[in-house]
Formats: C-alpha cells, sequence, structure tokens
C-alpha cells in the first residue's frame, strides 16, 4: 500500500457510448435552468411527475470548503423526459412526501414556519397545511406531526430559550380541507440545556409515543392516542434512544466534573422492557451521539477514557485500543477504526489491530469485504472537498488494489465495480463527469461544466442513469443520461 503509483495527466479522455433515454442515446435535458442554478436535492417521482429542487451558489463559496448551495430552493415539475416544465413553489426548504399520503407532494418553509401542500401539475396554488412551526425540524408519525413553538415569556419573566412546546398535528383524511390546528402534548419542554447548550437529545418521536424532557429535568413519555403522560425517570440531563425507543441511554444530571459546557454525569441503560437500569461510567451524552449506532446488533459504544463496547443485553464490555474512531462493525468480534494516520482491524476479544493503511485519506464506502479509500488529504484545514487522487480498494484482510487513477469525493459506483467520478473541480464548483472501470483502468467522459453534486434516482429513472446539471452557459439546465450495460450487471448505487 506503500507503494502508490504515480499519476499523470494524460489526454482527453473519450466520450462514452451512452445508452438511451428517452429515445436519444445522449444527455438529455429535462429542464432548462437561468444561468448560475443547480440542481440541490435528488429528484423524486409524484404520479406522473418528476420534482426537481433548484438552487443557487452562495456568495463566496469559491473560497470555501465545500460547496454552499442556497438554503432555499425553487421547486419545479416536468413530465419524465421534460415535457410540460411547471414552476410550483419558490423560497423552500425541502420538499418531500409522507407514507400516511402517497402522491401528496409537501415542502417546508422555515422563514415563516409552514409547511405546504404542492400541486405537481402547478395548477392551484401552494397550500398551507401548517403554520407557526419552529423550523423544519418536524416529526412526521402514524398519529400525525410533532412539533415544537420556542416558549413565550410568562409575565414578569424572561423567556427561556431552552424551553419550547410541544404539539401534535393530527392529520386529517385530505390534506387540502385546510390548515391543521395543533393539540398542545406538553406546555413545555426541554429544547437544549439549562446554558443554552445541547448537552444531549432532550426529545425523540416514535409512531405511537414521544419521550421529552421537561423543564424539571424529568424524561418522560406522551402517549399519542390518549395524551397521557407518564414519568420515565427524574433528574435527566439528557438522553438518547434507540430506534423503537426500548433502550434508552441517559445522564444524570448532577455533574461529575466542572466542564463549563459539557459537564459529565453518571450515565445509565435502562431496558425500557424490564424496566432496568446498569450504571455505565462517567461521561456526557452529548459525546456520544452515535452509542446506539450498532444497538441493533447487541452492541453499544461509550466513550470513557478508551471507547468502551457493551454487550446488550447482558452488559458485558471490552475497551477498543486507542487508534481514532469506530467506522463500522465487521462482525461480532471486529471492529474497523479508522484516526491517527491509519485504518485498522481490531480483533474486540485480543484487542489486537491489524493495520490496513497509513496515511491521508477519506472512505467513501463501507462493503461487506473491504472499504472504498480516497488518497487524498483531510479536509478542511489541509484540502477542500475539490481535492483528488487515486481511489483504493482495502480488505479486511489487507489486500490493496487500485480501483480509480484519479477521483475526488463526488460520485457514485455501480454494483459491478465502475465508478462515476468528478474531477478537474474549478472553484465554481464545475468538473468533468466521467466512467471509470477498474478492471482496465479507463476512463471516458460523460459531460463537462458540470456542478459536482451529481445524483442517481432508481426509482424515477432507473439505476443506471446520471441526473447532473450545467449551471453556465448555452446547455445550463438538468440533464440525464444513461451509461452503457456492463456484463455483469446494470444496477447503480449510491
Amino acid at each position: 500500500m506503500l507503494a502508490l503509483a504515480a499519476l499523470g495527466c494524460g489526454s482527453e479522455p473519450t466520450y462514452v457510448e451512452y445508452a438511451e433515454v428517452c429515445g436519444e442515446a445522449g444527455p438529455v435535458r429535462v429542464l432548462e435552468l437561468a444561468r448560475g442554478e443547480r440542481l440541490s436535492r435528488r429528484p423524486m417521482q409524484v404520479g406522473e411527475r418528476v420534482v426537481f429542487s433548484v438552487g443557487r451558489g452562495a456568495a463566496g463559496e469559491s473560497g470555501e470548503a465545500a460547496p454552499q448551495t442556497s438554503a432555499t430552493s425553487t421547486v419545479w415539475t416536468t413530465g419524465l423526459c421534460g415535457e410540460a416544465p411547471r414552476r410550483i413553489a419558490e423560497e423552500v426548504d425541502s420538499v418531500f412526501s409522507i407514507a400516511q399520503w402517497p402522491g401528496v407532494l409537501l415542502a417546508c418553509d422555515a422563514d415563516v414556519g409552514e409547511v405546504l401542500v404542492l400541486d405537481p401539475e402547478g395548477v392551484l396554488p401552494p397550500q398551507v397545511l401548517l403554520g407557526d412551526l419552529e423550523g423544519c425540524g418536524v416529526r412526521w408519525t402514524a398519529q400525525g406531526l410533532i412539533g415544537l413553538l420556542k416558549k413565550a415569556a410568562t409575565e414578569g419573566e424572561a423567556a427561556d430559550a431552552g424551553l419550547g412546546t410541544l404539539l401534535l398535528y393530527p392529520l386529517p383524511a385530505d390534506p387540502r380541507s385546510g390548515t391543521i390546528v395543533p393539540v398542545t402534548l406538553l406546555d413545555a419542554v426541554r429544547i437544549r440545556g439549562r446554558e443554552n447548550e445541547v448537552t444531549g437529545v432532550f426529545l425523540s418521536a416514535f409512531e405511537e409515543f414521544v419521550l421529552a424532557v421537561t423543564p424539571e429535568d424529568e424524561l418522560v413519555r406522551i402517549d399519542l392516542a390518549d395524551k397521557a403522560v407518564s414519568s420515565v425517570q427524574t433528574g435527566v440531563a439528557g438522553f438518547l434512544a434507540d430506534g423503537q425507543g426500548r433502550y434508552l441511554l441517559w445522564q444524570d444530571q448532577t455533574p461529575t466534573d466542572d466542564h463549563p459546557s459539557f459537564p459529565a454525569g453518571k450515565v445509565f441503560l435502562r431496558d425500557r422492557n424490564d424496566s432496568t437500569d446498569v450504571f455505565l461510567g462517567q461521561t456526557t451524552v452529548a459525546y456520544n451521539a452515535s452509542a446506539m449506532r450498532f444497538i441493533e446488533g447487541g452492541a453499544l459504544l461509550l466513550e470513557l477514557p478508551a471507547i468502551r463496547v457493551f454487550s446488550v443485553p447482558d452488559m458485558g464490555f471490552r475497551d477498543l485500543p486507542d487508534l481514532g474512531r469506530v467506522t463500522a462493525r465487521l462482525d461480532e468480534g471486529r471492529w474497523l477504526m479508522a484516526g491517527k494516520g491509519m485504518l485498522n482491524v481490531v480483533e474486540l476479544a485480543s484487542g489486537e489491530a491489524t493495520e490496513l493503511y497509513r496515511g491521508s485519506g477519506d472512505i467513501l464506502r463501507v462493503l461487506g469485504d473491504r472499504v472504498e479509500l480516497l488518497q487524498v488529504p483531510p479536509c478542511c484545514e489541509r484540502s477542500t472537498l475539490r481535492a483528488e487522487g487515486p481511489l483504493w480498494s482495502v480488505s479486511y484482510e489487507g489486500e490493496v488494489r487500485r480501483l480509480v487513477a484519479r477521483a475526488s469525493r463526488y460520485g457514485h459506483s455501480f454494483k459491478d465495480g465502475r465508478r462515476v467520478v468528478v474531477v478537474d473541480i474549478g472553484g465554481d464548483w464545475r468538473g468533468t463527469l466521467q466512467l471509470t472501470d477498474p478492471e482496465t483502468q479507463e476512463a471516458l467522459r460523460i459531460d463537462g461544466g458540470v456542478f459536482a453534486q451529481s445524483f442517481v434516482a432508481p426509482q424515477v429513472y432507473g439505476a443506471d442513469v446520471l441526473v447532473y446539471s450545467i449551471p453556465e452557459g448555452a446547455r445550463a439546465g438538468v440533464w440525464i443520461a444513461r451509461m452503457p450495460a456492463a456484463p455483469a450487471s446494470e444496477d447503480m448505487k449510491d
């Protein structure tokens, strides 16, 4: 791995032999854009219409480490191949749909705190579904939408920036029946810590209930069906919950050190199936956002003096060596760790580490038998996301193979190993889109002047079609191009 191949600039690559899409063997423009506009999110389909969110680059982004697309977007819809374009909304922050209303297109406007119902055909104007929200941090459940309002000041008292009102917006059968009137679940819940710091999670919503922390630091459960409130634990500084709400990692509010913003405390794991608590150590939940990452596989991580791996539910534990952060759990006994300029596989039982790679690099994909690692300086003090380098396949047994001679952090991978890469990214975050083959080391040109962030939308166009935008020139617009079929597979995934 240490003997890395030297890279040459080489000649301009030839063009790929495009497969057919929308009747054309080549790129097809499905939406014309104004100068400076670019695709900001993955396209989605609602009914017979394709939905595109379009934004602009923020001022001064050429000097930034990553592209800074403006937060608000213009929303367009077209037919599958660009027919009948319609501009259906402007200055919204997100566009989405929910399982409860298939075929309904929603958007959120954070500035005014509204969720809107959009008409994909562009005939009806946007209609307000929810109002007076605090941004777009909403949580959809089977019973309705969970929202928060900042707690207003009471007479004679100043407002507490760390408090909010917890609301439920019941979902009507018809989303265009009018603005939903919310139901108050709790008049006051904690949003941030007492010093207005994020010391942990204070709210988690599930399909049938919500867990929240009150101003008195009591963790409570609110059942959405009957709005009943029950106590879970008093004296809580913050908590984390698994995806089902069975396991709670909670921190006692009594500090065990004098850290000004994130004081440590005693941390416990509760199994809500039998209401048992297990003391795990003294730390802060704020520094353990990934503690529940592997809980479904029976493992919990906690950052103590070392990263400690607990076996759940028997709660035996072992410490990992000081080799950086956990990147993946390969199986019950092996963990992938990255940091300190190294990539290691660690045997949990013995603590023995096998070094796979040494040097600067970014892991782009973690697969079942290997990782794909881009050899570039770390971002963002020593490089930007424009950085290029070779892309390597590093197996967990230490086998190293070069996949691509020149790649960036932007791109997509075929299941057969071919990769789409964006190279020669300039200060305007435009570059050249190429298709590369690890077997032949061949790079074929797809298109030029392309915004670095491209997409694959399998449910819209198929898994072998790239969706990308060109922000400048006569070809400004959103384009699609179908890649040639590979002998083994035509499938593509991000």
